[in-house]
């Protein structure tokens, strides 16, 4: 059910009986909640990873038919690569947040949280149970170890619970929507509000970028900035809740297991493209993106699409779930899959190969 149906059934039901008014906070919590049941959720990763180091073998791997005349490569019993990641990453794991340090340590941080709203190498931003804006600083050896030492609690920017809430993918800007209906775009780098903007009800921040913050307001899917907005063409679209924005690029699912790519730096959006799986993700700089691609049967495959053509990733075990390319050169793509168990890989858009992260087995969540 998507946030319009919500909406529209809730007033329905209050126009035909008198009810207290909708907790905000909590529904917007729900509502999250339910798109991630049904979309597998996004991961925001700013600033993770800058050459992942593989420390085992790759596991074999074999081709089976995708049911459109293209072979994929799924990963055998084997036991698959095991890889450690140079910059601190944040996720959500039995509803706490927590953190894996390049020395392969997980941390639970004791904080109950809604998820990850993004990160630097230096700090996370996170929605607690509450759906307040919590932000982490993170502090580390000096010996070369990679192992963090402590993540003390800092100031956050945002005042409030907020109804949603998105980082840009290099980490620079936050913007968030409160429960009045003001959407605030922040500079965390040099510390002070870019610009607001008051949106209609039902709306969400899907993205935040230097082009502008991305909202769905009912079905549309609209770009502000501070001199004014621009409309993507996306009524066609499945959902607008993942959209992702980049280099004037946008993002999004649409209504039959695709994705779209628009084009917004003349002024007007342009589709430039149709990907293969309805779940994506867009590199930080836009010139890559990623999709699950699911078929009847419920099997899946990630496709890279390198500005060009889709090439699957191999390696991975299970079936992927939650993707998002992490900021760094060459690019890491992060995939959550579900098998037996959840498991966390990381896989190198450059060889399309895969392997696994070294974390416990858990309910994951990697985005709000």
């Amino acid at each position: 059910m998507t946030t319009t149906e919500i909406r529209e059934a809730l007033t329905e039901v209050q126009h035909a009986v008198e009810i207290p008014p909708v907790d905000q906070v909590a529904f917007r919590a729900r509502v999250r909640a339910e798109r991630r049941r049904h979309f597998g959720g996004r991961v925001l990763l700013a600033g993770a990873a800058a050459v992942v180091l593989a420390v085992g073998a790759v596991g074999a791997t074999h081709l089976v038919d995708a049911g459109d005349g293209r072979d994929v490569p799924v990963a055998s019993g084997a036991a698959p690569e095991v890889r450690s990641v140079p910059e601190t990453v944040w996720f959500v794991r039995d509803g706490h947040l927590t953190a894996l340090d390049p020395s392969g340590t997980v941390h639970e941080l004791g904080l109950r949280s809604e998820g990850v709203i993004g990160y630097t190498s230096e700090r996370v931003f996170a929605l607690d149970e509450e759906s307040h804006v919590v932000a982490l600083g993170r502090e580390h050896d000096h010996e070369g170890l990679g192992r963090d030492t402590g993540y003390p609690k800092e100031d956050s920017p945002v005042v409030g619970a907020v109804q949603s809430v998105a980082m840009s993918a290099e980490g620079r800007y936050l913007a968030w929507l409160d429960l009045q209906g003001t959407v605030t775009v922040f500079d965390l780098v040099a510390d002070r509000v870019d610009f607001r903007v008051e949106v209609p009800r039902s709306s969400y921040v899907a993205a935040v970028s230097g082009e502008g913050v991305l909202v769905s307001e009912n079905v549309d899917l609209v770009l502000h900035t501070a001199d004014g907005e621009s409309a993507v063409p996306t009524q066609e679209a499945g959902d607008n809740w993942g959209a992702q924005l980049a280099q004037g690029k946008v993002l999004v699912a649409g209504p039959s297991g695709e994705s779209h790519l628009y084009d917004l730096r003349s002024g007007a959006a342009h589709r430039t493209a149709v990907l293969p799986g309805g779940d994506g993700a867009l590199a930080p700089y836009a010139y890559a993106a990623a999709t699950i691609e699911t078929a009847p049967d419920d099997s899946a495959v990630v496709n890279v699409w390198d500005g060009k053509a889709t090439h699957p990733l191999r390696g991975l075990d299970g079936v992927p779930e939650q993707i998002r390319f992490t900021n760094d050169e060459p690019l890491t793509l992060l995939v959550q899959t579900r098998g037996g168990s959840s498991a966390l890989w990381s896989c190198s858009t450059a060889d399309l190969t895969c392997g696994a992260l070294p974390v416990p087995d858990g309910t994951f969540q990697l985005s709000e």
